[in-house]
């Protein structure tokens, strides 16, 4: 048996515009930072995280910030998969 992490995103909130965009074969670097977390209302067992993630290209310039919202499964209460259906 092995247990498994599973996350659902719930929205995306973009926090700020920026003239600088990506482009082709850029490298894009991210740095997010954990700013809530709840236990879900109507869900028993799940929990909503909040987190804010910035993007920067390889020259650190930033090229998007955005707030998520994140339903995932509480400690110990993951979904536990047969040993036999990895693959």
């Amino acid at each position: 048996m092995k247990t498994v992490a599973t996350a659902k995103f719930l929205f995306i909130t973009p926090l700020r515009g920026t003239q600088t965009y990506a482009t082709e074969g850029n490298t894009i670097y991210s740095q997010s930072e954990v700013l809530e977390k709840r236990e879900s209302r109507s869900l028993p067992n799940v929990g909503i995280v909040t987190v804010k993630t910035t993007g920067f290209n390889e020259d650190g310039t930033i090229v998007i910030t955005f707030k998520r919202n994140v339903m995932v499964n509480q400690r110990g209460q993951a979904p536990v998969i047969p040993h036999a259906a990895i693959k």
